[in-house]
């Protein structure tokens, strides 16, 4: 709660699955936390790191609309 640090969360490493990434972005929105870490690739599929919890270009478009919301 007292901090003069910044509250980074991980999502894509957090979760390890894609599909978990949007909703685990939202949810540490939602809580507070002061930025994200998301692995992004415009292929996730063919990502040659982490492809497993690598999420879309319009997967990312979607959780920077809903910050801005």
């Amino acid at each position: 709660q007292n901090t003069n640090f910044r509250i980074l969360i991980d999502p894509s490493h957090a979760s390890g699955h894609s599909y978990m990434v949007p909703s685990m972005s939202k949810a540490s929105l939602a809580a507070g936390c002061d930025g994200l870490l998301i692995e992004v690739h415009t292929d996730p599929e063919k990502s040659m790191c982490d492809s497993s919890q690598t999420i879309s270009l319009k997967e990312f478009d979607e959780i920077i609309e809903y910050m801005n919301s």
